[in-house]
Parts: C-alpha cells; sequence; structure tokens
C-alpha cells in the first residue's frame, strides 16, 4: 500500500480512471463519426453528460439531444422517428403528432419546418403541438439544432 491508501481506494481510483477513459473514447466516437447513424445516436443519459461535459459534437447530434430532452423538445412525447437501432434505452415514440420521416421532401425549405417549430400554429391552427419558439421553450439556435437533425430523417 501507498502512504495509507487501503486496497479499496487505490481500486476505486484505478476504476473511476478506466471509466473515464471508457466515457472518452464514447464522446470521440460521437465526435468523429460519420453521418448520423442509428447506432450512434445517444440516450437522455448519454445527451446529459455530453452538455454537463461541455463537449463539441455534430450540430445534428445537438439537435437529436434536443429532440428527445423532456425538459426541452420532448417532441418523442408525440412524435414517432423512422430510425433503425433505436438507442435501447430511449423510450418508444409517440403517435399524437405526424410521423417524421422524409422531412427533405416534405420540407425543401428548411424555414418552413423551422417556423412549424417556432410557432405551429400559424400554419396549422388546430395544431396541439407546443409554440416552442413563440412561448421562448426553445431558443433560435435550439430550434436550429433540431431542423438539422429532422432534416437527416
Amino acid at each position: 500500500m501507498f502512504q495509507g491508501q487501503s486496497i479499496c481506494s487505490m481500486r476505486s481510483a484505478y476504476i473511476f480512471r478506466r471509466l473515464k477513459l471508457i466515457g472518452i473514447a464514447f464522446l470521440c466516437s460521437l465526435i468523429l463519426a460519420p453521418p448520423i447513424q442509428a447506432a450512434s445516436l445517444p440516450d437522455q443519459k448519454q445527451c446529459r453528460g455530453l452538455w454537463d461535459q461541455g463537449v463539441a459534437v455534430k450540430p445534428e447530434i445537438e439537435g437529436w439531444c434536443l429532440f428527445i430532452d423532456q425538459k426541452k423538445g420532448n417532441c418523442l412525447a408525440c412524435h414517432h422517428v423512422e430510425t433503425p437501432g433505436w438507442p435501447a434505452t430511449l423510450a418508444p415514440a409517440g403517435n399524437a403528432g405526424p410521423i417524421l420521416t422524409d422531412l427533405t421532401k416534405t420540407y425543401p425549405d428548411r424555414d418552413q419546418l423551422r417556423n412549424i417549430i417556432y410557432d405551429a400554429s400559424a400554419q396549422f391552427p388546430n395544431s396541439f403541438m407546443p409554440l416552442y419558439g413563440k412561448h421562448l421553450i426553445l431558443d433560435q439556435n435550439e430550434i436550429n439544432l433540431i431542423v438539422k437533425f429532422l432534416l437527416t430523417l
């Protein structure tokens, strides 16, 4: 033993270092990954870890994280997303809103999609979608990040 350290504290330090290295490897895989692939999409806990650590990731990944964040977008409460390889720890998507798939064909003008997220009632008066921008639930940058993610579907 080293100067008063117990075997338990040495083992804990070793395990902590190993977990830290695994976490860094995971974060690097997110940052350096090719375009979004379902297997590389983080779940809510992993997204929070990225934000807490201030890790820079692709805007599409940030958009995904906002999309699934229950305190921000929470889009999965209503929308189903066609993405193979759904993170195993992520709950199934909702079915109250439209299925979000192939949005580049549906909304070739990204500003139209952005405006729907900002204030869906402007285009769809009977929509029950939250007015994310109008009610300051999401800021302009967060809306843009979600649009970037949606246009990868």
